[in-house]
């Protein structure tokens, strides 16, 4: 592997996906929560043109899953 690679590779070790990690979380939003998929879709095109970084779009989105998924649970219907 290159030098350039791993560093790659190292700085978006984030983006691994884990069991409950956020990228599973968003993923389970989209299947739970009416609707989710196209909000969100919406969202991050929305904020991607106002030029926030890739990390910041990726943690605004992980917030409004666990949000959607906390107000569409058992206890909120």
């Amino acid at each position: 592997m290159s030098k350039a690679s791993k560093n790659y590779t190292d700085s978006y070790r984030w983006l691994n996906t884990r069991s409950n990690s956020a990228k599973t979380l968003i993923e389970r939003a989209k299947r739970e929560v009416p609707e989710f998929a196209d909000h969100i879709h919406k969202f991050e095109h929305q904020i991607t043109i106002k030029s926030y970084s890739e990390s910041t779009v990726f943690s605004y989105s992980r917030t409004i899953a666990q949000i959607s998924l906390y107000f569409t649970g058992p206890g909120c219907r």
